[in-house]
């Protein structure tokens, strides 16, 4: 199975079942080199994912998790997923069998990497699997939970709601960028009053509906960026009239420039 253009093929193993004693950890690399969406993704086991060039967005039922580098997308057993990738990607994925994990969070979430998590990523990359049966690759599976189990949150989650009339205003939204739809179009295809997608998106994802839409417009503003977009193109495709706007908003929502962002992260995942 070819990823888009890519060169890498995926492994035989990428659906991983409980069945298997061992190994307890799996880990692959692959290349992406255009858009692709790997969809219907799923596995009883726990999966990190991340891009160490490029970006990914992670849907699952529940929302979606965007990871620029430096950043991974933690999903425990069970969740399904698609992963979208935009442009160029080397993706990074690891597998832990289910009872390793019962420390770790049990919902998903975007995580900040250490440079140590990722150093010893990289290692069980390069093993394939991680085995306790073997004394080193247990040392270094106790060194992995170690790092894992220090995993920190980052605010790059789109929290999908429940009720058909704000799912419906959410995929608009989160499709239609480009567009930019109008609050008028968004009502008419929900099918709901303002109001009334205001209470459903506070009460169903814990932010206002001005809020969400404000975050799925940055979250693709961060891919564009990704993508090598300057700063303004990317400023004015997610709808802000001037530059300064932009990246003041990003700011906010990010805690840095836009090419403060970009250079913290890559430097981290270096």
């Amino acid at each position: 199975m070819a990823v888009g253009s890519a060169i890498a093929i995926l492994p035989r193993y990428v659906e991983i079942t409980p069945r298997h004693r061992y190994p307890q950890v799996r880990s692959f690399s692959i290349v992406c080199t255009d858009d692709y969406t790997w969809r219907g993704r799923g596995s009883d086991w726990a999966q990190l994912i991340t891009a160490t060039r490029g970006m990914l967005t992670v849907q699952t039922d529940a929302g979606w998790w965007v990871a620029p580098p430096g950043q991974a997308v933690w999903l425990p057993p069970g969740v399904r997923n698609n992963i979208e990738m935009a442009g160029r990607v080397v993706l990074w994925a690891l597998y832990l069998q289910a009872p390793l994990t019962q420390a770790l969070p049990d919902a998903s979430r975007v995580v900040g990497l250490s440079p140590l998590l990722r150093e010893l990523w990289r290692r069980t990359i390069q093993l394939k699997t991680l085995d306790r049966r073997v004394t080193q690759q247990r040392n270094l599976l106790t060194v992995l939970l170690d790092e894992l189990g220090g995993l920190k949150s980052a605010a790059l989650d789109l929290p999908l709601p429940r009720d058909p009339r704000a799912v419906r205003a959410a995929v608009l939204l989160r499709q239609g960028h480009a567009a930019r739809p109008t609050r008028g179009a968004i009502l008419r295809e929900a099918g709901a009053s303002s109001r009334t997608l205001e209470r459903l998106f506070r009460g169903e994802t814990g932010i206002s509906f001005g809020a969400w839409r404000r975050r799925a417009l940055l979250l693709r503003a961060l891919q564009l960026l990704a993508d090598g977009s300057s700063v303004t193109r990317a400023g004015i495709a997610v709808g802000y009239e001037s530059t300064s706007a932009f990246v003041a908003a990003f700011r906010r929502v990010f805690g840095h420039t836009p090419g403060r962002y970009f250079r913290r992260e890559i430097a981290d995942s270096s």
